[in-house]
Parts: structure tokens; sequence; C-alpha cells
């Protein structure tokens, strides 16, 4: 009865840790594709600025309008914008 508890147990532990690193798969993919993002309109925003000579997307802020700062789980943050 034990032994079966326990493999029980493990099968439950195992599947949570798969769920857990596709989880994290899934972020970190995510991240990059924010990131990629990111430097698409910082570049677009240059480009706007150049060509209207003003203060293009951004609105004349620096590219910190555009930051965007993450923490692993492990920090136990939320994404701050």
């Amino acid at each position: 009865e034990r032994d079966r508890e326990l493999a029980d147990l493990r099968a439950q532990a195992e599947q949570r840790e798969a769920a857990i690193s596709a989880l994290l798969e899934n972020k970190v993919s995510l991240e990059f594709e924010i990131n990629t993002y990111r430097r698409l309109l910082e570049v677009e925003d240059g480009h706007l600025q150049r060509v209207e000579g003003g203060e293009g997307f951004s609105g004349g802020r620096n590219s910190s309008a555009y930051h965007y700062q993450t923490r692993t789980a492990v920090g136990g943050s939320t994404p701050r914008y």
C-alpha cells in the first residue's frame, strides 16, 4: 500500500515538473518575442524621428519607454513595465 502511494506521489511530482518546465519554456519564448518587438519599435521610432524631425513614436522619451524588466520565477517578482 505504502509503495503504491509513493509511486503515485512520484508520478504526480514528475507531471508537475513537466508542466512547470513547459511553462518556463513558454515564458522564455514570449520574453524573446517581446524583446524582438521592442527592438523593432525602437528602430521604427528612430526612423520616425529622422523622417519627421520630431519626437517620433515615443513622444520624445528615450528608449526606456519600451523597457520591460523581468526576473526569474525564483526571484518571485512580476514583470515591470
